[in-house]
């Protein structure tokens, strides 16, 4: 199997994406796996993580961290007033995309969106 084609298995095992920064339970600090392998992120600086053996065997927990969008990015948003329980938006860092962004309130996928929505109609 091809080095990208691995990474890529890793990575949807972990419902990662590539460089999307997580936690590892136990770990104040912040990890992401790309092209170069496991990184951890330390004064300003990415460097090379020796947990992925750890991580790939299980003995690590990952928590996933909320997703911020990117400037003008799309994203989805829990809406319980909507039929679908999500709307679709754009971050043009409005004051409502702010509001969204601190309130952990973005999803990159509209199932997310609709999982949480569903969380809030319990």
């Amino acid at each position: 199997m091809l080095k990208n084609e691995v990474k890529n298995v890793i990575l949807k095992s972990l419902d990662l994406e590539e460089n999307e920064e997580f936690g590892i339970v136990g770990s104040r600090l912040k990890h992401r796996i790309n092209e170069n392998g496991l990184k951890y992120y330390h004064s300003g600086t990415w460097f090379r993580s020796e947990k992925l053996d750890n991580l790939l065997l299980g003995k690590l927990e990952i928590i996933k961290l909320p997703f911020v969008p990117k400037e003008d990015e799309a994203y989805y948003v829990p809406d319980i007033s909507m039929a679908d329980l999500y709307f679709k938006t754009w971050n043009y860092a409005t004051k409502d995309d702010k509001h969204r962004i601190e309130h952990e309130m973005c999803f990159r996928t509209k199932q997310g969106a609709i999982a949480k929505a569903k969380e809030l109609l319990i």
